[in-house]
């Protein structure tokens, strides 16, 4: 493992709001990676349960915390850890998702040895209600992506691995509130970026009544 002091490859961004039932297993399953060069900045975003309470159980040297007093909402929240982020890939997981163990190890490599800009992934969707896990059906290349992009979001924000630089360069835009990452990709394809969805199934993406972007709405 690269010594603490270096800058790590990846950042892991993982906003939370009100995450208490799901986060500990979203933060375990980042430091169970194979792949160890990174950073985990999480940002809680004003919760009112135990969500900063089951942070502060983990004491690993590569995770950042940042704490809101007050609830900024989805969108500042990942702009916020975009903008402290040191790695040169910006990795986006949600704090009720799950990583599986080869996530980033295959993702660092195609972002290496590919000429495309942000990389996502094939998933599992899990409904937490009824236990039934499908998997996603999704286009892989950048003409399939950007083609798509005209009608719907082809790529899964949680399952997205793409150049920090970008993140940086095109903020969210508080403006789409319910499709702020839609908006985003749209955007990047605009500027001339290039996309792909790596064909393996990388993050199990839970549905749920509580998750991140309901909490969020609910806030709002």
């Amino acid at each position: 493992m690269a010594a603490s002091h270096a800058e790590p490859l990846v950042t892991v961004s993982m906003p939370a709001f009100n995450s208490e039932r799901y986060i500990a297993e979203a933060i375990e399953s980042v430091l169970a990676q194979t792949y160890q060069n990174f950073e985990l900045v999480i940002f809680d975003d004003g919760s009112t349960d135990r969500t900063r309470e089951i942070i502060d159980r983990f004491n690993d040297s590569r995770i950042v915390k940042i704490y809101s007093d007050r609830n900024q909402g989805l969108i500042a929240a990942r702009n916020n850890i975009a903008r402290v982020a040191r790695g040169k890939y910006l990795a986006l997981l949600d704090a009720d998702d799950r990583a599986l163990p080869d996530r980033f190890a295959i993702q660092v490599n195609f972002l290496e040895q590919n000429k495309v800009d942000i990389c996502g992934a094939d998933h599992w969707t899990l409904n937490q209600d009824t236990g039934e896990i499908k998997p996603s059906k999704q286009r892989h290349d950048n003409p399939d992506i950007r083609a798509l992009l005209t009608i719907c979001s082809p790529l899964c924000n949680p399952a997205i691995m793409g150049k920090t630089e970008i993140f940086k360069r095109f903020p969210y835009q508080g403006s789409y509130l319910h499709a702020e990452d839609y908006c985003l990709w749209t955007e990047i394809a605009l500027a001339g970026y290039t996309f792909a969805n790596i064909k393996r199934k990388l993050i199990i993406y839970r549905l749920h009544s509580t998750q991140t972007s309901v909490n969020y709405l609910e806030a709002a």
